[in-house]
């Protein structure tokens, strides 16, 4: 019996932590978009902003990780959220 204790704490530990794994890479993501945000609007020594064309070729890496990171966050989000709402289903059945 106690053994299953140690288990549950250790499962909550390896959430807690997933958790906060997500919450870093979400910053990040955001942190990284701002950046290509500002070197897009970003005013050049001649007084113009990037074309579309080279702001492509020097961020085209970055652009398709960009979007894979993305669709993996969505795509994490997305578990979590149906994961949270099938626990928070599992407990009102048993409160019945």
């Amino acid at each position: 019996m106690d053994e299953s204790l140690e288990e549950e704490k250790i499962s909550d530990n390896n959430v807690n932590i997933s958790v906060g794994h997500f919450a870093t890479l979400a910053i990040s993501f955001v942190a990284f978009g701002s950046l290509m945000y500002w070197t897009w609007n970003f005013f050049w020594p001649c007084g113009q902003t990037s074309e579309i064309g080279s702001f492509i070729l020097f961020w085209l890496r970055e652009i398709i990780l960009f979007g894979l990171l993305g669709i993996a966050l969505i795509g994490a989000a997305i578990l979590w959220l149906l994961r949270f709402f099938r626990r928070l289903l599992a407990r009102d059945k048993n409160e019945l």
